[in-house]
């Protein structure tokens, strides 16, 4: 979902997003109730800061860095894709 968004938001497409754990608790059903009504729902931000590379302990920076080397290293799915849509794929040629 959070790559859909990411697209959406891109491409300036309007999106609403409503997710929860089970779809059973107060605040789904109330952001549910206001999309049928509104046909749109705005989340409550007031918890969003700007993230600070100074409050990253060590042992959350090591895990970062192992993960970007990996992500960068790895060949995985999201890569081919984008490889295949940009024409750089030798069986999509």
């Amino acid at each position: 979902m959070l790559n859909l968004n990411g697209c959406l938001r891109k491409a300036g497409v309007p999106f609403t997003t409503l997710w929860s754990k089970d779809f059973k608790d107060p605040l789904f059903k109330r952001g549910l109730h206001e999309w049928i009504a509104k046909k749109s729902f705005v989340h409550d931000t007031s918890h969003v800061r700007c993230f600070d590379p100074s409050e990253v302990n060590d042992e959350e920076r090591a895990l970062g860095v192992a993960l970007a080397r990996e992500l960068r290293t790895k060949e995985g799915a999201a890569r081919r894709l984008r490889r295949r849509l940009h024409g750089h794929d030798e069986c999509h040629r």
